[in-house]
């Protein structure tokens, strides 16, 4: 008697692992859509899809696709539930065909809109969120983006294959050939406790925590700080976040210190909850910065007024879920300028937000 319910209680031990272990295998995702991704904390899995065919200039730079160009899906299961949350860079020919075809496969269009302004040619984000089997929500949006020109591998890798360490939640999305995520090792969180506060050069006592995700996701092939033409060591303590260069862009998260919901189910940093700060070098000491603010209604205007002070432009405000809770605000800014300066509006930014702090 003694032995059966030593064995009864193993297997209800082990029952949830292997329960876990069925969840956590993405392969049949990354069949669907062509290309496989990294997993991500949070038990997220997500696919950077760059459009590294487009060639977009703003204000005379030329965006790197790890800057603001970056398409990614992300997918996290609970239960017997997978949700995909995504947000896919097109080109205005390409908004009509590939909404079509994914609200007839029961793809969930959240949001579309503008990320930047005067950009050529010009590019729209449309936001999409989908519930069921994740083999057949990739289906579905494989089929809606293969109507655009995002170039979508023939990979067949599955999960288990070793991707490089994403960084800084946005549109900031891998470049050809990276799995890695950005806002964006597997996006660990890393603490800067010695950067200084946008006002003071001494090292502030409550600093951002830093998160690997971006919405712009990595390159492939992580670059080393020290190969970009930017001072990364001057951001990260400005900012008090550290932050992680890809793909010829130095990407920073900051994630908030609240737990994001939509319908329900949690929304890690991967998919998207994060503050995300991009830096692309300009020469002189300049830098071009983008990304987005993750704000709750409050936090709205002191941030707008915080970056325009700073000489810093706000592109865009906006939603990206229908029924996320606490409710949220997307800002998105623009700038090219002496990259120091910046850093330091961005900072002041930021000390406006409800950031996880160490």
């Amino acid at each position: 008697m003694v032995r059966t319910t030593l064995t009864a209680a193993a297997l209800s031990i082990m029952l949830p692992a292997v329960a876990g272990a069925v969840e956590a295998d993405w392969s049949k995702v990354a069949d669907a859509l062509g290309k496989s991704g990294t997993e991500m904390p949070g038990g997220v899995y997500r696919v950077g899809l760059p459009r590294t065919d487009l060639h977009v200039k703003l204000d005379g730079v030329d965006i790197k696709p790890t800057l603001a160009l970056g398409s990614w899906l992300a997918f996290k299961s609970k239960g017997d539930a997978t949700m995909v949350m995504g947000d896919l860079v097109l080109t205005e020919d390409e908004v009509g065909p590939v909404m079509k075809k994914l609200t007839e496969n029961g793809i969930e269009i959240t949001a579309l809109h503008n990320h930047l302004l005067r950009a050529q040619p010009a590019t729209l984000y449309m936001h999409v969120l989908g519930h069921g089997d994740p083999a057949k929500l990739a289906t579905a949006v494989h089929d809606g983006l293969a109507l655009s020109k995002t170039p979508i591998g023939n990979a067949t890798a599955s999960a288990n294959s070793q991707a490089p360490t994403p960084v800084a939640s946005s549109s900031q999305a891998p470049a050809a050939g990276s799995e890695q995520p950005a806002r964006n090792g597997a996006s660990t969180a890393t603490t800067s406790s010695q950067a200084p506060s946008a006002r003071s050069e001494q090292p502030a006592r409550n600093t951002p925590n830093t998160v690997a995700t971006s919405s712009q996701s990595p390159a492939g092939g992580s670059e080393e700080p020290a190969r970009l033409d930017l001072d990364t060591a001057m951001i990260d303590r400005t900012l008090g976040a550290r932050g992680k260069a890809v793909g010829g862009v130095y990407q920073v998260g900051v994630p908030r210190a609240e737990t994001i919901h939509d319908n329900g189910m949690e929304v890690p940093i991967a998919m998207g909850s994060a503050e995300a700060i991009n830096f692309q070098p300009t020469g002189g000491g300049k830098a071009a910065v983008t990304g987005d603010f993750v704000l709750t209604a409050k936090e709205v205007n002191p941030v707008l007024h915080a970056l325009r002070e700073n000489g810093i432009e706000v592109t865009a405000v906006h939603n990206h879920m229908l029924d996320d809770e606490p409710r949220l605000f997307f800002m998105h800014f623009w700038a090219n300028d002496d990259a120091a300066k910046l850093a330091k509006g961005l900072r002041a930014a930021l000390d406006q937000v409800n950031v996880a702090r160490s």
